[in-house]
This record gives structure tokens, sequence and C-alpha cells, in this order.
């Protein structure tokens, strides 16, 4: 039982770390990218100038507002799983009841993480790298967590932690990428 107290803490800090608006992969494979899902065609702006000014403020504070919501949704199934974690711990729900509520929590923020990720890449493209750069990372997220329900259904602890580990150091990288591109609640 104390290996499955570890993943419960573990799984209800990644899925809120997640939630940095860092989500939408695939769910097979979360090192693969779509570039040409990327802000709506690659975001790197062959030839084309980064926006600036106003432009730049108008567009990442609509970023923000998409990121913001899905922090709000994301946090909602954060606090469920706190509680199923928390039930857990006491011996209330069995394991295998929270291995399975636990992989479909993570289901739930992995879909609001994707539904995040995809209407950013609806915005027009900036035509900026550092934003880009945002969007990969962010996609290895949810590829991540999704790759995480099935272990969860499995009860493979090892898998799981080895995918909280990948969360948390890819998190960093979504961070970084928010930061350099000038976002305030994205990857937040």
């Amino acid at each position: 039982m104390r290996g499955l107290r570890v993943h419960v803490v573990l799984l209800c800090a990644c899925v809120l770390f997640a939630a940095g608006c860092g989500g939408g992969g695939e769910a097979a494979s979360p090192g693969r990218t779509d570039a040409s899902r990327v802000a709506g065609g690659g975001g790197g702006g062959a030839g084309r100038a980064p926006l600036t000014g106003p432009a730049r403020v108008s567009f990442t504070a609509r970023a923000d507002r998409l990121c913001r919501r899905s922090h709000v949704a994301v946090g909602k199934v954060g606090r469920r799983l706190r509680d199923l974690a928390s039930a857990a711990q006491r011996r209330r729900v069995s394991r295998a009841s929270y291995l399975a509520g636990a992989a479909d929590l993570t289901a739930q923020a992995a879909r609001i993480a994707r539904g995040a990720l995809d209407s950013l890449r609806a915005l027009p493209d900036p035509h900026d790298a550092r934003f880009t750069a945002y969007l990969r990372a962010s996609s290895l997220q949810v590829g991540y967590l999704n790759r995480e329900v099935p272990a969860l259904r499995r009860g493979d602890l090892r898998a799981t932690g080895r995918l909280n580990a990948a969360l948390g150091r890819n998190g960093r990288r979504v961070q970084t990428a928010a930061r350099s591109f000038g976002f305030r609640v994205c990857g937040g």
C-alpha cells in the first residue's frame, strides 16, 4: 500500500502540473509533433516577422484567457483526484477503485488540456519560434497523460511513476517556453 500512497501524491501533483495549459498531443506517441497543426501551419513563420507591439499583447491576452479556462477545469479534476487519493490513503476505497478512478480523471484532464491546446492552435499564427516551442512541449504533456491512463488501468505504478517524472521534466520546458513567449497564464 505504501507504493500506492506515493503514487497518489505524485499523480495529483502531475495532473495539476500538466494543467499549465500544457496539453494536447497524440495519445500513442508523446514525442511526435505534427508540425502542420502547430499554430495553424508551423509557427516558425517562414519569411514572416513575429507579432510585435499591440498585436502581440492582444494575441498573448487571448491565449492566456483560453489557458485560464482550462486551468479552472483541470483544477476541478485535480480536486476530485485529490479527494479520491485521500480516500485511498484512508483505505475508504479499494486499490482497484482508486486506480480506475485515477485513470478516468487523468483521461478527463488530458481531454481538457488537449482542447485548450487545440484552441491555441486555432488562433492566428504569431510566426514566433518560441510559441511553436511552447506548443510542442505542451503537446508532450497530454501525450504523457494519455499514456498514463492505460498504465493506471493495468495497475502499473512503475510505468505511471516514469510518466509522472516525464511530466515533471517536460512541464519545466513548457513553463520556460511560455515565459519566453510572454505568457502570464499559459504554462503556469
